[in-house]
């Protein structure tokens, strides 16, 4: 009786456990679930506070062959409809060209904000061009939403995990004047190479590779230093990741339209 007694409390004791731990994790995902579905919450109200839009920095295509990048302006509004104008063309849509579909805030990896309807001026990068190349430039339109803030969004795409950076527009801010100042500086700032002055010095030469928007930095014997993608702005370039030659770290150069140069206060090309 006494082992049998034993027994029974042992038993007990694990129905007891177990009962505990169930509820646990039953709070637990409850838990979970709230802070998410919070997170959604709080990510549309930001998306569609901002009355002007967001200016979307947008790189496609996997390493370290990136596509990049290309400016889009996204205005979102609580219906869940999403207006888009960019500096690319398409076969329809000319740039500049404002076109509608829709947007979702989603739980996937995270919380998600997917393009979830047909744009063609967003979804050209994602499009199959064959049979055989089904994913077109392996572009991304949905994005896993790392930051959220009023005045910056940072994602990354959820299948390719290229960086995206949104930042919210002032009111000020005329889309078409704007994406034409994009435009413009894409043309008169391009050059197939560049000299390389770092803190006064010759110490090399740039290359500009126009279909991939990427600069090539190049000691002066010609031995590659490294390679990164741009994005065109109205006052100059952006490097999608920082670039370091001779110590000097170049994050993003202004266009001198009189000396027709590319700067910081350390760096000319």
């Amino acid at each position: 009786m006494k082992y049998l007694k034993y027994f029974f409390i042992l038993i007990l004791g694990f129905i007891l456990v177990q009962s505990c731990t169930n509820e646990e994790d039953d709070l637990f995902n409850a838990s979970s679930a709230e802070r998410m579905n919070a997170a959604l919450k709080e990510a549309k109200e930001i998306l569609i506070a901002a009355p002007n839009g967001w200016l979307m920095e947008y790189y496609a295509e996997k390493e370290p062959s990136k596509i990049g990048g290309f400016t889009y302006l996204c205005k979102f509004d609580k219906n869940l409809n999403v207006e888009i104008a960019s500096e690319v063309s398409t076969a329809n849509y000319p740039a500049k060209t404002r076109v509608k579909s829709m947007y979702d805030l989603i739980a996937d990896m995270g919380p998600v904000l997917t393009f979830n309807t047909y744009n063609e001026i967003l979804h050209i990068f994602s499009e199959p061009r064959s049979s055989s190349d089904r994913d077109g430039d392996a572009g991304d339109y949905e994005f896993i939403l790392d930051e959220v803030t009023p005045d910056t969004i940072l994602m990354r795409g959820k299948r390719y995990g290229n960086k995206i950076v949104m930042t919210r527009l002032d009111e000020s801010v005329d889309w078409d004047s704007y994406i034409d100042a994009v435009l413009d500086m894409n043309d008169k700032s391009y050059y197939p190479e560049y000299k390389l002055i770092v803190n006064g010095n010759e110490v090399g030469f740039v290359t500009d590779n126009y279909d991939t928007r990427s600069f090539s930095f190049y000691t002066s014997d010609a031995s590659l230093v490294t390679s990164q993608n741009v994005l065109y702005t109205a006052e100059g370039i952006k490097f999608y990741e920082p670039v370091i030659i001779d110590g000097v770290t170049i994050s993003n150069l202004e266009w001198d339209a009189t000396a027709e140069t590319l700067k910081n206060d350390n760096v000319v090309l």
